[in-house]
């Protein structure tokens, strides 16, 4: 069996198991009609509430469902320009030769173990649909594919006055944009950090340190990324308990070339060009969460040079 079809496997012993324990659950509240309601631990809560350590509604979402067993799905739409954003090609204003080039509404659903309030397990896969609006234009791969399926682990915890986020995610590359350079895998690993203003609750400050290990079929890729790293401070200001403005600084990427004859990290990196986002967020629930967002380079403002975007995170359970 391969790895896609492995992942999946997984992914649906695990959704089938959380089911099973939520139905065991409610049949043993229903059957033991003596106990008291809160004599009845349920099957698919774990011990204790992550949501006392974590307030941002931002990361409360990111973090996943609260439940034992929970689904979870991200989507996204990655448009054009703020002149065309519903048009076919997306600006490459950062300038990543791994990343589509057309408009797309892509996004993931994942299957979350939480083992405990803390720590979690997810298995799941990414789907994508190019040039939504416009239909298949292309003659070179698939309008819409299912792929990437990807393991991950993550501890959401309260640092001092800092709430955290610690993740790690491996993908195993089955689209045809990965196939096509013939990347294999990714390792990526993020450390997200946040906490309010003394005095001012209602501004959030925070960074996200990401780091990315791109791994080949071959060695004969020269000028492709070899691994990324990128400083993202944000800041966000609260309109109110279910809106929030917020700002991301993307200027402190850096990407190493697999032509890079040195192999030592911190010599032969280039600085990526540095952007912008601001957006909404938009607090649905706790655990549903909006963001649309424009994307521009600050230092050469240019319409042709802009992004626009929304994402959503759904968690179900």
């Amino acid at each position: 069996m391969n790895t896609p079809k492995r992942l999946f496997v997984i992914m649906t012993a695990l959704m089938a198991a959380g089911l099973l324990n939520t139905a065991h659950a409610a049949d043993e509240a229903s059957t033991e009609s003596k106990l008291k309601v809160e004599d009845v631990k349920p099957k698919n809560k774990v011990k204790g509430d992550i949501d006392e350590d974590i307030t941002n509604a931002r990361m409360r979402a990111s973090s996943g469902s609260k439940s034992k067993y929970s689904l979870s799905m991200g989507i996204a739409y990655d448009g054009g320009t703020i002149g065309k954003p519903f048009g076919e090609k997306r600006p490459d204003i950062v300038g990543n030769p791994e990343e589509e080039d057309s408009t797309e509404i892509s996004g993931s659903f994942s299957a979350r173990y939480r083992m405990t309030k803390n720590d979690s397990f997810t298995v799941g896969a990414g789907f994508g649909i190019l040039t939504p609006f416009q239909g298949d234009v292309s003659r070179n791969e698939d309008q819409s594919n299912v792929s990437n399926p990807r393991v991950g682990y993550s501890r959401v915890y309260k640092l001092g006055r800092f709430q955290t986020i610690s993740s790690g995610t491996l993908y195993f590359g089955t689209s045809d944009s990965w196939d096509g350079i013939d990347l294999n895998n990714v390792l990526a690993l993020d450390q997200n950090m946040l906490t309010t203003i003394p005095g001012a609750s209602h501004i959030t400050v925070g960074a996200s340190l990401v780091y990315q290990h791109y791994i080949y079929g071959n060695d004969n890729r020269d000028g492709l990324t070899a691994y990324k790293t990128a400083l993202y401070p944000y800041a966000e200001y609260a309109l109110s308990d279910k809106y929030q403005l917020r700002t991301v600084f993307g200027y402190f990427n850096y990407r190493h070339k697999r032509s890079t004859g040195d192999k030592s990290p911190l010599v032969g990196m280039e600085k990526q060009q540095s952007y912008q986002s601001v957006g909404v967020n938009m607090v649905i629930t706790r655990d549903i969460f909006l963001y649309p967002n424009i994307q521009f380079v600050p230092d050469d403002i240019d319409s042709e040079k802009t992004n626009v975007a929304l994402s959503a995170t759904i968690n179900m359970f």
